[in-house]
């Protein structure tokens, strides 16, 4: 269950949300994918839930791949390249192994390597969060996950 988002938050809050026995909220902080300085002010809204990352591709024109990095809240690279290249399907699948701590900046695009258009559609909960269309390189486009995030990147060989 997510903090509250105004007001005083106690320690014993924030040590429940993340199940820890720490008192330390620079222990805490780093617990929840945050960098220094440490404020309980960051815990505003937060939740120790993990959001996941799916991701579909569309292999309908050229050869599209997507790919996709993520940072956690330090800066530090937790995936330096996910990505898809499109074999010949139509439909390559969803992949839903991949989960994140709220806090990561996730970036994406998209390229087609086989000279036609390439879109790239990323759906936060269910709700439009960016999309684009460019003959052959879609360009990378950056956000932040959210705790209990669901996002969905769809990568499609052409414009959708």
């Amino acid at each position: 269950m997510a903090l509250q988002g105004s007001g005083a938050i106690k320690i014993s809050q924030i040590k429940t949300e993340l199940g820890s026995a720490s008192n330390s909220v620079r222990t805490l902080s780093a617990a929840a994918g945050k960098a220094s300085p440490d404020a309980m002010s960051e815990f505003y809204s937060y939740s120790s839930t993990p959001a996941t990352i799916m991701y579909t591709q569309y292999g309908d024109g050229g050869d599209a791949n997507g790919r996709f990095y993520a940072w956690d809240a330090a800066g530090t690279a937790v995936i330096s390249e996910y990505w898809y290249w499109w074999d010949g399907t139509f439909n390559l699948g969803t992949d839903t192994g991949v989960t994140f701590k709220a806090g990561y900046t996730v970036q994406v695009y998209g390229m087609n390597w086989g000279a036609s258009y390439q879109s790239i559609e990323v759906q936060r909960n269910g709700s439009l969060l960016y999309y684009d269309c460019a003959w052959s390189e879609v360009a990378p486009y950056t956000f932040t996950v959210n705790a209990g995030d669901s996002i969905h990147i769809y990568n499609y060989g052409s414009c959708n």
